[in-house]
């Protein structure tokens, strides 16, 4: 008689879709600094607390959105709307290179309609 296997838990999300880019990035606010789980499909940027969250804790629409990389951080970023702007730092300077080229895609297929 064998145990009963314990229930497991993911320990990683589902796998990529090509359309969404997902993954760990410093979010800067005011005061403070926090790690987020960030989701970008093709029309907005999403972040949670974990990837395990299902409600984002916020969202920002990419329609009219610019990127800027920001001179002093070298691994950070801002997405700027007309509304607000957020600063999300990656890992490294190549980690940021793919998350600005994602975005950058999806804000120029949004300006085309796509």
């Amino acid at each position: 008689h064998e145990p009963a296997q314990q229930p497991t838990q993911p320990t990683q999300p589902a796998a990529e879709d090509p359309n969404v880019k997902q993954g760990y990035l410093v979010k800067k606010g005011k005061m403070r600094v926090h790690t987020k789980w960030v989701v970008v499909n093709a029309t907005s940027v999403q972040w949670f607390q974990n990837w395990k969250d299902s409600h984002p804790q916020g969202s920002m629409p990419l329609m009219l959105c610019t990127l800027r990389a920001e001179p002093d951080k070298p691994s950070a970023f801002r997405i700027i709307s007309p509304d607000k702007a957020i600063t999300f730092q990656a890992s490294s300077i190549e980690e940021r290179e793919e998350w600005f080229r994602f975005i950058g895609g999806r804000i120029a297929a949004q300006l085309q309609g796509a």
